[in-house]
């Protein structure tokens, strides 16, 4: 009988419930404390592209690289997916420009990026277009590893 039981707590201890979770709470904290510096890096590594500066693109695609490896290891206990997607977007507001440019203003000026310039206008557009929806959808990957982030951080 304890052979038999052995065995069961081996498969199950194999099976995802037993892995530790994260609440929703606690998720969303993560994410809530993550959301500027995903914002910041992606906007820069696409300011970057638009402006051919390969030099300082590779240092915020390691940056960005991080941040979304951290957030899509994190198992939730629930559809992590709409918990990632109600952050970023109904509570954050992550999508919208004039949110993003509020959270990235600070950093642009620090690295004496001109805000107001047409490049920083459209990487800000192109975050809320299709770069936060892309970053949702990298972070909720189930089967994500670093090659696959490494080549959607090529293409921003």
């Amino acid at each position: 009988m304890n052979k038999f039981i052995e065995q069961l707590v081996n498969i199950l201890s194999d099976n995802q419930l037993f892995e530790m979770a994260y609440n929703r709470r606690d998720y969303m904290n993560k994410l809530f404390s993550l959301t500027r510096q995903l914002l910041e890096n992606w906007c820069l590594i696409r300011y970057c592209s638009i402006t051919n500066r390969g030099e300082t693109k590779n240092h915020w695609k390691s940056e960005l690289r991080a941040y979304l490896m951290q957030l899509n290891g994190m198992t939730v206990k629930l559809d992590k997916t709409k918990i990632t997607r109600q952050q970023l977007i109904k509570y954050d507001e992550a999508n919208k420009p004039n949110k993003i440019y509020n959270y990235i203003a600070q950093k642009f000026e620090k690295e004496n990026i001109d805000i107001d310039s047409p490049e920083v206008e459209s990487a800000v557009n192109d975050c809320s277009e299709y770069g936060i929806d892309e970053m949702i959808d990298i972070i909720c990957e189930s089967s994500m590893d670093k090659n696959k982030i490494k080549l959607y951080l090529d293409q921003i």
